[in-house]
């Protein structure tokens, strides 16, 4: 009944996993490449808070109309672009201009994957199928920062390409998530949750 959702999850722990390495590219080698002072810092961190918000409130606003999937699909596409647009930044301007897609693309795929996860869980497991979607989230962390680790081993810290890399994430869940079927994974949580209602009446 639910293999939609975990293989959806598998697919978020992958993308998210991407999505540790902006956090880690926005974060303490922003003070490397830029020399970023903390003040500036803290003003880059609440631009990408102030675009994170925007992003998903149209997120919010349009993806029943697009469709959850297709939106996600929209967003992985976005991201990987973005990224490999962030590998080759070396002027602070374009830093700032790419933090704001970043913070964007933070609101609007964290809008979409929460929502694909509603969508998958009948409404009597959507507490635990949510606590299954915090836990892809941790998982994702420790395979996202891991993978910092192995990429600056493998090109000898070499920053540009470590960005570059973590692309690739995106660009595999992009692929993965061609595979999911919305509309057949929304009919297979109605169905647990009717066939769960009839339980409880015929309990009753």
């Amino acid at each position: 009944t639910y293999r939609r959702l975990f293989h959806y999850l598998l697919v978020m722990t992958l993308y998210f996993s991407g999505v540790q390495i902006v956090y880690w590219f926005a974060g303490t080698l922003t003070k490397e490449l830029f020399g970023f002072t903390n003040q500036k810092m803290g003003l880059f961190i609440l631009q990408l808070t102030v675009t994170a918000i925007v992003g998903a409130a149209l997120t919010g606003r349009y993806q029943d109309r697009i469709g959850a999937r297709n939106f996600l699909l929209g967003c992985l596409a976005f991201w990987a672009a973005t990224i490999l647009a962030a590998a080759v930044v070396t002027e602070e301007w374009m830093f700032w201009a790419v933090g704001n897609a970043i913070g964007f693309g933070i609101g609007a795929i964290g809008t979409a994957s929460r929502a694909m996860v509603g969508l998958f869980s009948p409404p009597h497991r959507a507490a635990e199928m949510f606590g299954f979607y915090g836990l892809a989230h941790k998982v994702s962390a420790m395979i996202g920062l891991g993978s910092v680790a192995w990429f600056e081993s493998i090109f000898a810290g070499d920053f540009h390409r470590v960005v570059a890399a973590s692309s690739g994430f995106f660009i595999i869940g992009f692929v993965l998530l061609l595979g999911i079927d919305e509309k057949s994974g929304r009919i297979a949580a109605l169905k647990a949750e009717r066939a769960f209602r009839r339980r409880a009446t015929t309990s009753g």
